[in-house]
């Protein structure tokens, strides 16, 4: 099988049949077109043209999610913009723990402060049951 061949030579190529001679006039006013408007003046004249009926103008249609389209898309980021928002997420994050450990001594601080002051509440209400029993024993000498 051979995928080469040689080439023709030019003039084989162009030892093509001649072409046939094209119409004159004749052949034209023989089909029923007239050449001169001499001509055309015999003939019945065209019917005038219609303007296509109007349509009603295109309405842009309203954008509605296809169905089964995910709410979801896929969105493409640098690198460098990866990294630097990777580095504040983390940032954000080692604040946020130092905020919940923050919260967690305060609330810490506040409950021992609420014991605080529970045992000197005790101690006040004590103090005010001794005093008042003290007060009713010395303005009444005799019935003690």
């Amino acid at each position: 099988m051979a995928f080469f061949f040689k080439k023709k030579k030019e003039d084989e190529l162009l030892d093509l049949p001649p072409l046939p001679p094209l119409p004159e006039d004749e052949g034209m006013e023989q089909q029923g077109f007239p050449m001169d408007e001499e001509e055309s003046q015999g003939m019945p004249p065209l019917p005038p043209m219609q303007a296509p009926p109007a349509m009603p103008p295109p309405q842009m249609p309203r954008f509605q999610k296809p169905m089964g389209i995910p709410e979801t898309a896929t969105v493409f980021v640098k690198i460098d913009k990866y990294k630097e928002i990777m580095q504040m997420v983390d940032s954000m994050n080692t604040k946020l723990e130092d905020l919940r450990h923050n919260l967690d001594k305060i609330s810490a601080i506040k409950q021992r402060e609420s014991e605080i002051i529970q045992g000197w509440n005790a101690m006040l209400s004590e103090s005010k049951t001794k005093i008042d029993e003290l007060n009713r024993k010395l303005l009444r000498p005799g019935e003690a």
